[in-house]
């Protein structure tokens, strides 16, 4: 607890050092007349100096790498094992949950080709029933049609008889 607190003061204000120490440097151009955007600078590494959040941030991050170092709890090979070994994990667990996700998927779609099956075979049940019903009802009608056409035929000649009989009692009479 306390060497994670030390090390995170130290990286803190070491940055902070840094950046107060980085402040840019104004230098005069030696050359009076100014060329074109590049100033001379006595020193190249000056040039950090334009940049104070920048060196703060290196300083900082270099800081930071080495008090990690210090007190890595590991050496650099078990680490690396370590990570190694988390990430190999993590794949298996990965392809593990592919494979289940994959199987789910493969059965949903059998049970949907199953039902919509079943669906396609009750719908043409269902269709078969219509059409039997639809010919009952047309026999029927036929039926019905056949026995009008008979009533039909009875009252006519019935009629006719009725009417020879009317005839042959007016010519007697």
């Amino acid at each position: 607890m306390y060497i994670h607190q030390l090390a995170q003061f130290l990286v803190l204000h070491i940055a902070e050092l840094a950046t107060l120490a980085c402040r840019p440097v104004y230098i005069f151009p030696t050359n009076p007349v100014p060329s074109m955007h590049f100033q001379r600078r006595k020193y190249p590494h000056d040039s950090i100096a334009d940049h104070p959040y920048l060196a703060g941030l290196l300083t900082g991050m270099v800081a930071g790498l080495t008090v990690g170092f210090l007190f890595a709890p590991r050496s650099g090979k078990e680490l690396r094992k370590q990570i190694v070994g988390t990430v190999n994990d993590q794949t298996k667990d990965l392809q593990h949950q592919w494979d289940k996700t994959s199987w789910q998927a493969k059965q949903t779609i059998n049970t949907i080709k199953t039902n919509v099956g079943l669906a396609a075979d009750e719908a043409e049940d269902e269709f078969g029933r219509y059409v039997d019903r639809a010919r009952q009802q047309a026999h029927k009608a036929e039926k019905e049609a056949d026995e009008a056409l008979k009533e039909a035929d009875r009252l006519a000649r019935e009629a006719k008889s009725s009417i020879d009989t009317f005839k042959d009692t007016r010519k007697l009479g």
